[in-house]
Parts: C-alpha cells; sequence; structure tokens
C-alpha cells in the first residue's frame, strides 16, 4: 500500500512538470498509466490540458472524471472555469457555477474571481456583474 502511495505521488508529480514544461503527450501516457486515479491525478491532467491551451480537452476530462464518481474539489473547478472562459462556453461556465452552488461551494476569493472572469469572457456582463456584486 505504502508503495502505491508513493508511486501515485511520483506519477502526480510527473503529471505536474510535463503540463508545466508543455509535454501534453508525456502527461497523457502517464495519466492513462495511473491505475487509480485520486482528486490530484484529475487536476493535474485537466490543469495540463488548460495551461498548454487545450481548453476543450480540459472539459472533456472534467466531464469524465464527475461520471467516474470523483467530485470536483475547488482547485479542480478553477480550472475547469478557466477553460470555459478560454472558449467562451458559457452554458459550460453556468453548468459549474450551478454544481458549485449544489455542492454548497463558498463563492469568494479565487472561486468569485474565477466566475466573474468566466462570466466577462462569455459576453455576459450582467451575470459578471451579479457574481461580483453579491461576493
Amino acid at each position: 500500500m505504502r508503495r502505491e502511495l508513493s508511486d501515485l505521488i511520483l506519477q502526480n508529480r510527473f503529471l505536474d512538470v510535463y503540463g508545466e514544461c508543455g509535454n501534453v503527450d508525456y502527461a497523457c501516457n502517464i495519466f492513462d498509466l495511473i491505475e487509480v486515479k485520486n482528486i490530484v491525478s484529475w487536476t493535474s491532467m485537466i490543469s495540463c490540458y488548460v495551461h498548454n491551451g487545450l481548453a476543450y480537452e480540459a472539459l472533456e476530462l472534467s466531464s469524465y472524471m464527475v461520471i467516474s464518481g470523483v467530485e470536483l474539489d475547488s482547485i479542480a473547478l478553477l480550472s475547469v472555469l478557466s477553460a470555459a472562459a478560454d472558449l467562451s462556453a458559457l452554458r459550460k461556465g453556468k453548468e459549474i457555477h450551478g454544481y458549485l452552488l449544489r455542492k454548497c461551494f463558498v463563492l469568494d476569493g479565487s472561486i468569485a474571481i474565477s466566475l466573474v472572469d468566466m462570466y466577462a469572457s462569455c459576453g455576459t456582463v450582467d451575470h459578471s456583474y451579479k457574481v461580483f456584486c453579491h461576493h
């Protein structure tokens, strides 16, 4: 068990490093090799996609993550909101906002800023303003 945990920590770190260096293919290979992915594995791969301009892939992976039974945490949600903003994907952004509300996330700090940015990037300044004023 301990070796598996240290292997997972190392694999997750490789995902981060490859993503930061722009080696998306290597990151994908590592991600595919991870047998039991944890929240860090999923978030690292989503962040890798966003960091490398692959917002659509990030949104697809986040959907698959939820289907796989892994709950999005605030760190993953920041990347997913960034991907939605990059694509001006208003519908997906609203889905994420709804998810945040249903899961009782506190909409302050980074989450609120990301929501404001996402709505503004989607051209809905009124939604952006409402989030800004309420949080």
